[in-house]
């Protein structure tokens, strides 16, 4: 026993290992530290440095370029901007979800270079290179030089102006450009009060509405299928209890679990999309810049705004086109995002997450049961003795990380399903709460799960060589073989489902954050144009959403399947006799 007690503290802190690398290991903003780039006006958040040569170096080069460029103060401007862009890029922190460096673009670096003449003076460096960098086109992210809205030459006061426009910091112009981008956008709609881009209740953010549509009557399907099933496995336990006595008694708990998970979905299905998913938007809090009344246009939000959205300054209504949510709720109203102020979505969630992880803690104490009464050899009687602490271990404990949610406002409605759970896909400091509420704990519990499965399965292959030393105890050796080969075919089809809803929890958390637009264009937008956007979508991580939807929902079916068996049928064909003969005596 100590060696598996050794096995298992090894294999939790390789577990909390990976875990913890995951959650940190994103480069994060910073502030800017060098004093050559502290006071300049248009950003003061940078991405941490790559190295610490890299560092060294870029400050030999300040130190020359701030002699040079004191001396020429008015021309050198943009050659200081340059410096400090392309050793330093700005970190654009996009909606909240995670980080992107903005680097000089091509214009900028040629125009530095040509007013400004210190580039001899300083070593030799790649950076430098102008080529390098993008060039500013459309549906390209990168610093553009600043422009003016008419096409007059640009002074010395215009170009301070341009990149100042009246903000002191990269906060201010990071929220100024989502101000533009969700304004302009048919999709999004701007919360000055989060001073964030909220998504409109009928936009497409992540999927289209024909990918809603679809995945609204795959969940219909796979919930009803699941409901009938557990309500089945329920009712059959209804009509003789005697027959399910611990530890499987413990299944028809499960099946109550998941008989309630499958019917909240039921209850989504029915239910408007609006009516779960979306928040009213108050119009009051909202912010909205015009381009056009600026005399000074920012360099960078036309970038930014035209390479997030694909219909910037599209000013078509947009038509809700979602079952069951009215057209003209689009611009008042939104998908909840880290709220538990609406009432449906927050009792969606509780359901959702109450239920599954009391399905997951009745596992291990199911497993548990069966070691005990093969290692140890308890019998039902004594089982059934510790009964209270079954329960309020499997309902109570639960109940604890629900309030720990609610209390720190972490649900946010899915986009793809209109269901809401914990916020998945967001920062890292956000992410943390899908980690430490959702993936450890069900890991957690199917590690322990199958750590007692294991201790089973060992125990009674021993109890079985003893069996077949006695002659005369071969039918309990072959009662005996029926029932371990029944326990582990249910515990490995339950464990498959339940990796596979990990490993997609994992690749969510791991992965969701370059679902966004903003990183479904970062590693590809040299080959991708703004116009292309619209076709680069949601086909790869849809599959992941589906195949944890389906996992989800077949844990139910699996967990029902246990009271399969000739005693099963042979009781409802009674009860179906039954209510034959009662409606025949009543006719006659």
């Amino acid at each position: 026993m100590s060696a598996q007690i050794k096995i298992l503290k090894i294999l939790f802190t390789i577990s909390v290992v990976l875990l913890w690398s995951l959650c940190y290991g994103e480069a994060k903003c910073q502030k800017v530290q060098v004093k050559f780039c502290q006071d300049l006006n248009y950003y003061n958040l940078t991405t941490l440095p790559d190295n610490i040569t890299q560092n060294q170096l870029s400050d030999e080069i300040f130190q020359i370029a701030h002699h040079i460029i004191h001396q020429n103060e008015n021309r050198c401007r943009l050659a200081r901007a340059f410096l400090c862009l392309s050793y330093l890029p700005l970190c654009y922190q996009h909606y909240g979800y995670q980080n992107y460096e903005v680097k000089p673009c091509r214009e900028l670096c040629i125009k530095a270079k040509s007013d400004c003449d210190i580039w001899n003076s300083l070593p030799r460096n790649p950076r430098f290179n102008c080529s390098l960098y993008l060039q500013n086109k459309k549906g390209y992210i990168c610093f553009p030089p600043p422009i003016t809205t008419d096409s007059k030459p640009i002074s010395t006061n215009t170009v301070h102006n341009a990149v100042t426009l009246s903000t002191k910091s990269s906060t201010d112009i990071v929220h100024e450009a989502s101000r533009e981008i969700c304004d302009r956008c048919k999709h999004y709609s701007y919360d000055s009060k989060s001073q964030t881009c909220r998504l409109r209740c009928c936009g497409e953010g992540l999927f289209t509405s024909k990918e809603k549509k679809r995945m609204n009557t795959y969940m219909a399907l796979l919930s009803a299928l699941t409901f009938s099933f557990t309500l089945i496995a329920i009712l059959t336990a209804a009509i003789r209890p005697q027959r399910f006595q611990y530890p499987e008694r413990i299944l028809i708990f499960m099946s109550i679990c998941y008989n309630i998970y499958a019917l909240v979905h039921l209850l989504r299905v029915f239910l408007r999309y609006e009516t779960v998913a979306c928040g009213k938007f108050d119009s009051s809090n909202r912010i909205l810049t015009k381009m056009t009344n600026l005399s000074i246009r920012n360099p960078i939000n036309d970038t930014l705004c035209q390479f997030f959205c694909p219909d910037y300054l599209n000013s078509d209504p947009l038509k809700c086109s979602y079952p069951g949510t009215p057209i003209n709720s689009t611009r008042n109203h939104f998908l909840i995002v880290e709220s538990v102020s609406h009432v449906p979505c927050t009792v969606i969630f509780i359901m959702l997450y109450y239920f599954d992880l009391v399905a997951s803690i009745w596992l291990v104490v199911l497993t548990l049961l069966w070691y005990l009464s093969a290692k140890k050899k308890w019998c039902s009687e004594i089982i059934t003795g510790y009964a209270v602490y079954y329960h309020t271990l499997s309902w109570i404990i639960p109940a604890v990380p629900v309030a720990v949610i609610i209390l720190w406002k972490k649900v946010s409605a899915d986009e793809l399903t209109g269901l809401c759970y914990i916020s998945s896909h967001l920062a890292t400091q956000k992410g943390f709460y899908l980690i430490g509420f959702v993936i450890l704990p069900h890991s957690l519990c199917l590690l322990l799960a199958t750590v007692f499965m294991i201790v089973f399965y060992v125990s009674t292959r021993k109890i079985k060589a003893q069996l077949a030393q006695n002659t005369a105890a071969k039918a309990s050796m072959v009662k005996l073989s029926r029932f371990r080969g029944r326990v582990l075919t249910f515990f490995i089809f339950y464990w498959l489902l339940a990796s596979i809803i990990i490993g997609c929890y994992c690749y969510e958390y791991t992965q969701g954050p370059y679902w966004q637009p903003l990183h479904r264009n970062q590693s590809r937008f040299n080959q991708f144009p703004c116009k292309k956007r619209q076709n680069i979508h949601s086909d790869v991580h849809i599959s992941v959403l589906a195949v944890k939807l389906l996992a989800q929902l077949l844990r139910g079916i699996v967990v029902s399947f246990w009271i399969a068996s000739r005693k099963t049928v042979n009781e409802w064909e009674n009860i179906f006799r039954l209510i034959c003969c009662s409606h025949k005596f009543i006719q006659f």
